[in-house]
């Protein structure tokens, strides 16, 4: 492994040497070249040769002379005025012992201001009082440039595009043919600013139905325009309207059936403007639409997408399933309530009911006797034996509580009184008075939760 490190070292030194340090300066600088690779005292030979585009390799300085008048040789400094694009490439150099090398390269970058247009639109823009002269470059053509206004002759620019006021370029309707660079310079040629101008069509998309229409409409009139069609499934356009003029009659269009035969015309409530519709659109007429100047600038691009109707099955099917739907929700919704019905009275009736309070009675003679239909009322029997003679010094008492029972005997059985339970299992309810006693009749049911006491002030014997 070890002996691969050698190996290593000297291929790096191979691509280092061959790898050229790359300049980088903006157009319509000065690039001043590196001091270190080459200077003004330099008795050799220097060479240029382009590669955007490649060109001949040509001789710029030799013997500390400068041989192109675009370069510039001053206190050791080599300096190049006015970059361009042409300027791009490889600087080599062939020393006195003849040998040659490359030293460097140089990239041109575009350093400009990017404006952008639509088409028909006023483009302007404001430059400094140091500027000269406007220079205009065109993008299809970089090595033509030409000039539009010059401070110190005015006539220079007349008949031009644009024009200047209070230090204010303006062009009005722009076109792509004004796409380029507008370069603003000093008398000595020196850039103060550079602005990239791009001008675009207008787009539209539409989305129709079969048997639909379609309108175009532009701001440009219909004796200086062309208007051509373009299938999506070709590529070649097929001319619609030519100056003003539909081509409905042109062979090109082949049978009456083909294209928009019968079904395209011109609108005149638009005029001067371009105005187009086209009647009950098919399938066959998806594509797009290009409106171009008479110079072939494109201002309009309309894109079309047709579609097949919906048949009316579809909607039934749609309605139908919307019905099914909601009666499905409100079928789900009714059965939840009902459920929730239920399990209300399900938790109510499980709640136990709270034991009614005892019904008393009272025979008062003050008041009227009269029934009582929600309770039923035993009136007991009873025969009346004293033992012995009463007084009215002596009244006999009539006591309700139960009697005694003698110790070590037999436990009476229970009567009903004040406070015994109402749910007690007391066969029936009995009186006892001293010296007497009487049971008044069984109750209906033993299973009875109610109560019954009954006071009366008859049986209290004066």
């Amino acid at each position: 492994m070890f002996w691969l490190l050698p190996l290593l070292a000297v291929c790096r030194f191979s691509v280092g040497s061959y790898a050229l340090q790359t300049e980088e300066e903006c157009y319509g600088g000065i690039f001043k070249l590196p001091f270190d690779k080459v200077s003004a005292m330099f008795t050799g030979k220097l060479f240029f040769t382009p590669t955007n585009p490649r060109g001949p390799r040509k001789l710029v300085m030799e013997n500390k002379e400068v041989k192109d008048p675009r370069y510039r040789s001053s206190y050791f400094i080599v300096s190049l005025l006015d970059v361009r694009e042409s300027d791009e490439g490889i600087f080599s150099i062939k020393r006195d012992d003849h040998t040659e090398s490359n030293i460097f390269k140089l990239k041109v970058l575009d350093c400009s201001d990017k404006e952008s247009r639509t088409y028909g639109e006023r483009y302007s823009t404001s430059f400094s009082t140091r500027v000269n002269f406007l220079e205009f470059t065109p993008l299809h053509s970089l090595d033509q440039p030409r000039i539009l206004w010059n401070r110190t002759d005015p006539q220079a620019s007349r008949g031009g595009r644009g024009k200047v006021d209070y230090n204010v370029w303006e062009m009005m309707k722009v076109t792509q043919a004004d796409n380029g660079y507008y370069n603003f310079r000093k008398k000595d040629n020196t850039m103060v600013s550079r602005k990239k101008l791009t001008v675009t069509e207008y787009t539209e998309s539409y989305e129709k139905l079969v048997n639909e229409n379609l309108r175009i409409t532009f701001a440009l009139e219909p004796a200086l325009c062309t208007v051509s069609f373009t299938p999506w499934s070709e590529i070649e356009p097929i001319l619609v309207m030519k100056a003003g003029r539909l081509m409905v009659d042109s062979h090109d269009w082949g049978t009456e059936d083909d294209l928009f035969s019968g079904r395209i015309r011109m609108l005149t409530s638009v005029v001067p403007r371009l105005g187009l519709e086209i009647d009950h659109l098919k399938v066959s007429d998806a594509g797009h639409f290009e409106v171009r100047d008479l110079n072939d600038n494109l201002a309009l691009v309309v894109k079309l997408k047709v579609k097949e109707s919906a048949p009316q099955l579809i909607y039934i099917v749609i309605g139908v399933g919307a019905v099914f739907v909601v009666v499905a929700c409100w079928c789900c919704a009714r059965r939840c309530c009902c459920c929730c019905k239920k399990s209300s009275s399900k938790r109510n009736s499980s709640v136990p009911q709270t034991a009614a309070a005892p019904a008393v009675y009272h025979d008062d003679a003050s008041q009227p006797s009269r029934p009582n239909y929600s309770t039923p009322l035993y009136v007991p029997t009873y025969t009346y034996e004293p033992t012995r003679p009463l007084t009215a010094r002596e009244p006999e008492s009539i006591s309700l509580e139960p009697p005694v029972p003698a110790s070590g005997g037999p436990a009476a059985a229970p009567s009903v009184s004040l406070g015994s339970d109402c749910l007690s299992s007391d066969p029936e309810l009995r009186f006892e008075l001293k010296g007497l006693s009487f049971a008044s009749a069984p109750p209906l049911s033993s299973d009875s939760t109610h109560c019954d006491v009954y006071t009366s002030d008859k049986l209290n014997f004066i």
